[in-house]
């Protein structure tokens, strides 16, 4: 039995979308169902009730795809292992960051990976949402970002706490305001992060709260764009206090904890790498201390 077509079959039974699983695989997605074809020859069963644009598991797929993860988890951790010295640590390891954490995280990554000079280590910049798949099904060791809800065979620890602050240049007609609310800002153009992000929907839900419609709005991928936009006077913006305190411009933040909520940033992995001592110590590098409330002048 080919290993590669179990995989193919795995991901597309996972996601539901042979499109999906070819980009994961970096594969065509008629590269992907002629091998689901060649698996169901070789077993001489159906996997997938074939629908126009669609696949659906049959019965016996459904069951397999239960098998098909056991045995992938388990070449997984047979490959970790196998991957090990005699120190106990894995020669490799692949983070994902959220779009606005890599540079917080920058020193600490830099004296991890200084102090493990044989340790290879792979960072990647992923939404939450691509990188709870890619963690589940090992294609990478942890993530550090905004997590809502993690799947039970996940585990998630904690790192600190994120505030939001709203950001416009020292001159506008916000800064001589004593208290801001965010009734203040309704008849601004806002620059926020492009959404669906988890930074997006606490700022959306908070807007909604306070009947706001924000129709005027600049997208921006990241912290430092937002900034960059708002010192040009394109609008006054919602950005981490993390990224305020890396790169001080000059522009003037309000802490909206009470108008908008905070974000709690954690790092994810894998419950069967717990016992990894790459894995350990890799996040207790990445343990910080709550960052402390910061104003921009």
């Amino acid at each position: 039995m080919d290993l590669k077509h179990l995989r193919a079959f795995h991901f597309v039974g996972k996601y539901g979308s042979l499109k999906m699983a070819a980009n994961y695989l970096k594969l065509t997605s008629p590269a992907i169902s002629l091998q689901i074809k060649k698996l169901e020859r070789e077993l001489h069963v159906q996997l997938f009730d074939r629908h126009p644009n669609k696949l659906v598991l049959t019965q016996t797929g459904t069951v397999l795809l239960k098998q098909t993860a056991v045995i992938l988890d388990a070449l997984s951790r047979l490959q970790d292992s196998a991957t090990k010295g005699s120190h106990g640590y894995s020669e490799k390891l692949t983070i994902a960051f959220g779009s606005d954490l890599p540079k917080h995280f920058a020193p600490r990554i830099a004296a991890f990976s200084h102090s493990h000079p044989d340790l290879r280590m792979t960072i990647l910049s992923r939404y939450p949402r691509e990188a709870v798949p890619l963690l589940a099904d090992g294609a990478i060791d942890a993530a550090v970002g905004w997590f809502a809800k993690v799947p039970p065979d996940i585990q998630k620890q904690s790192l600190f706490t994120s505030r939001m602050h709203l950001i416009f240049p020292p001159r506008h007609s916000l800064a001589h305001k004593k208290k801001l609310s965010l009734a203040d800002i309704a008849n601004y153009r806002l620059v926020l992060h492009t959404g669906p992000t988890p930074t997006r929907k606490l700022l959306d839900a908070a807007l909604s709260r306070h009947g706001i419609e924000a129709e005027n709005i600049l997208e921006a991928g990241t912290c430092d764009t937002i900034m960059e936009f708002v010192e040009l006077g394109l609008g006054i913006g919602f950005v981490h206090d993390t990224c305020l305190r890396r790169q001080p411009r000059k522009l003037q933040s309000v802490d909206m904890t009470n108008d908008v909520g905070t974000m709690e940033v954690s790092v994810i992995y894998r419950k069967s790498a717990a016992a990894n001592l790459s894995h350990r110590s890799l996040i207790d590098a990445l343990v910080v201390r709550s960052p402390t409330r910061v104003e921009l002048v």
